[in-house]
């Protein structure tokens, strides 16, 4: 992807997450989610102690719902929209998670994250997105 198309995909996902501002639609959407949510967590196979890279993370959800099930693990949310990123932690802190989610803005393409890092790595409806998921994955 070249760099405009990079700035206007991006510029069209913040615009998505602005929409989600109010949240009007944020517990709709959990519920829509939920089977979604609840396969990848059960096929994540999660412990209390894990570090989740959760990729294409939106505003939250499933950074949420992974967080629920740590103790003393945490969660990295990675999207490149930061308006998305903005609101994830709103819902964070709303949910009393704010010290077990720490949130990225990168492209999943260019991780700024070191090898090895992380216990798991989640995606719910991300991959489809990526220009090169082998790459990504």
């Amino acid at each position: 992807m070249n760099r405009v198309n990079a700035i206007t995909e991006r510029d069209t996902w913040d615009a998505a997450a602005q929409a989600r501002v109010s949240d009007r639609w944020a517990k709709c959407a959990v519920l829509w989610n939920k089977a979604m949510t609840d396969a990848l967590l059960s096929a994540a196979s999660i412990s209390p102690d894990s570090v989740v890279l959760d990729l294409a993370a939106g505003s939250g959800d499933p950074a949420l719902s992974i967080a629920k099930c740590l103790t003393s693990g945490r969660v990295i949310a990675v999207d490149s929209s930061r308006t998305s990123l903005l609101l994830a932690n709103v819902h964070a802190r709303q949910a009393g998670f704010n010290s077990k989610i720490a949130s990225v803005q990168s492209d999943a393409h260019a991780i700024p994250l070191a090898g090895n890092c992380v216990d798991r790595i989640t995606c719910r409806c991300g991959l489809m997105f990526f220009d090169d998921a082998g790459l990504v994955m």
